[in-house]
């Protein structure tokens, strides 16, 4: 049996402050594509193309017949969510002990899961304290003699954030959500854009 092992990097950039936040994901050709959350709703951005979508609107248009979800994320295989919100199989954790990443002390874990497809799932963590958060995790995949890793990692920490984060300049041509996919889908290309519903 042969095995085999891929690997990927994908950069997001996140900032939060409060109740705001943005995930910002290479789109491809598309350039980038940036999904916010602000008390004013939930929106996605394309900066090359100067456009945004109001999600709020899309998820409530009855015309539809169903609700917008989330963006797709980028980035598929084991995620940090994936890791804490899925079903598990039993699993064991392990402290390490410390270790400094990039100047800062963190708590190193180590959490294995064996699943009943006799698949075997590890992951290490490594937890900021004073910042509360996850600075890294690689996650390890594998079953059938096949190999997925996945790191996470947080660079770059600032604890200052700039507000224009939140907000896009306001020539930015309001579309709907679903053009703004369309386009990030077929790489880039323009795609006929439907008139907004009023």
């Amino acid at each position: 049996m042969e095995n085999s092992s891929s690997s990927q990097t994908n950069q997001v950039l996140i900032a939060r402050d409060g109740e705001k936040r943005r995930e910002e994901y290479s789109a491809g050709a598309s350039g980038q594509m940036v999904y916010l959350e602000t008390p004013a709703g939930r929106f996605i951005v394309l900066p090359a193309n100067r456009m945004y979508a109001d999600l709020n609107t899309e998820s409530r248009d009855t015309d539809q017949g169903n609700r917008l979800q989330d963006p797709p994320d980028p980035s598929p295989g084991l995620s940090p969510d994936q890791l804490l919100s899925g079903a598990h199989a039993p699993a064991t954790y392990e402290k390490l002990g410390t270790e400094t990443l990039a100047g800062r002390i963190t708590t190193k874990y180590r959490v294995a899961v064996l699943n009943r497809d006799d698949s075997h799932d590890e992951t290490l963590i490594w937890i900021d304290e004073a910042l509360g958060l996850p600075v890294r995790s690689e996650a390890i995949s594998k079953s059938s003699g096949q190999s997925l890793a996945v790191t996470t990692e947080l660079k770059d920490v600032k604890l200052e954030v700039d507000p224009g984060l939140f907000s896009w300049p306001s020539d930015y041509r309001k579309v709907e959500a679903r053009l703004i996919f369309d386009l990030i889908r077929n790489e880039g290309k323009p795609v006929t854009p439907k008139p907004e519903k009023k």
